[in-house]
């Protein structure tokens, strides 16, 4: 299919505020954790557990956005939710107690739900309609190094300014570059809706025509179960990520890694991620979209094993990196682009954010969740936790498979 003039334009606008958007937001704890901990007065883990409220701020708002995009388009929200961001930036880079710090937290969750992952996604699906996926596999290619990215702006600037101050920069970004470009949005403009017909004339002592079929209920209960197979397959496919995105390198060293190695090996994965995503998007004829989540998600009960049964070797950490960072790359596009797939492409607005809610609220109780499983079961508490988790969210695209 060839892409509309002006996509790869909208794509690369819309992949560089992903990545401001991200790399300012949940990526902050991992680097600046400790010095906000230190000047707050708060424990080290409840300044982590920010990023926990700020997925649950944007898993309580976005299923209210979808009538909103619908109803006034992306645009506007987007700009909305990169003004939000900043204030919510700066009122972090203000904060005098924990409690204006977690009050931060859920303003820029408001504006996340706006601004990041689904209101992008529904702006590319909006201006692209059903030929969407290959400008959503660039941005998420692009926003998949927003750690990559953000991590070593925060070590430069946090010396120089300190945490207040990183922050404050971040704020700006958002600011000065998503907002403006969220408003301007460059590339092709939405078709506007045709205009209804008007409504014939019915000559005197004929009967008027019947009203519009309305959708059949076996369609609507149809409808409703593949919605519900696949949120359950991208909610346990995502607490996994998000879960072991936080234990894996404390995981690999209890399986017997060194400190050095297992972080070298958790590097691993995101490499793998970002592999796996190019791949899909340098693809001309790109597969079906649950077709690749099937052959993503069969794969990952097969790396947890390998990684469970290897002894602690370092050849199965970096089979089990390899195949596990790739299923995880292609499900996270999957997640974005299975809705267009799977629905009427007008209706991915209202599917992409009610998908939101049981999504972000699994992300949010991953990382807890698998800490304590990892301080309770040792090693083999992520591992084959995650391993079941995979074998589910398989089973559940198969099934989702079985009702198309």
């Amino acid at each position: 299919m060839r892409a509309a003039p002006g996509a790869s334009r909208l794509a690369g606008a819309v992949a560089l505020t992903q990545l401001i958007g991200w790399g300012s937001t949940y990526s902050i704890p991992a680097v600046l954790a400790r010095p906000m901990a230190e000047a707050l007065g708060m424990p080290l883990a409840v300044a982590f557990g920010a990023s926990s409220a700020f997925l649950l701020a944007m898993a309580g708002i976005s299923p209210w956005l979808g009538p909103a995009f619908e109803r006034r388009g992306a645009r506007p929200l987007l700009a909305l939710g990169s003004l939000t961001l900043a204030a919510g930036l700066g009122l972090l880079a203000a904060s005098p107690n924990p409690a204006v710090y977690f009050l931060a937290w859920l303003v820029m969750g408001a504006g996340g739900a706006m601004a990041l992952s689904n209101g992008a996604n529904v702006l590319l699906a909006e201006r692209l309609g059903a030929g969407a996926r290959r400008a959503i596999s660039a941005a998420m290619l692009v926003s998949g190094l927003a750690s990559t990215c953000s991590f070593p702006v925060m070590l430069w600037l946090e010396p120089e300014l300190g945490w207040r101050g990183t922050l404050a920069v971040y704020a700006l970004a958002n600011l000065l570059v998503c907002a403006p470009l969220h408003w301007i949005v460059p590339g092709p403009r939405p078709t506007p809706a045709p205009a209804p017909a008007p409504a014939p004339v019915v000559p005197p002592g004929e009967a008027e025509a019947p009203p519009p079929a309305r959708p059949a209920p076996a369609v609507a209960a149809a409808e409703r179960a593949r919605f519900a197979w696949l949120a359950l397959a991208m909610s346990l496919a995502g607490m996994i990520s998000w879960g072991l995105g936080v234990a894996l390198p404390e995981t690999l060293a209890a399986l017997g890694a060194e400190t050095r190695t297992a972080v070298l090996l958790a590097g691993v994965v995101g490499v793998a991620q970002v592999a796996a995503r190019g791949v899909d998007f340098a693809l001309r004829a790109p597969w079906p979209s649950l077709s690749l989540a099937i052959l993503a998600a069969a794969g990952m009960p097969v790396a947890f094993a390998t990684l469970g049964l290897g002894g602690g070797s370092v050849a199965s950490a970096v089979l089990f990196a390899c195949i596990y960072g790739a299923g995880t790359g292609l499900l996270s596009v999957c997640r974005a682009t299975l809705p267009l797939e799977l629905f009427d492409p007008g209706a991915y607005a209202r599917m992409v954010t009610r998908l939101a809610l049981p999504m972000n609220l699994a992300f949010a109780a991953a990382g807890p969740l698998f800490g304590w499983l990892l301080s309770v079961f040792g090693a083999a508490g992520p591992v084959w936790a995650g391993f079941l988790g995979a074998l589910g969210a398989l089973a559940a695209l198969l099934r989702l498979r079985a009702l198309r």
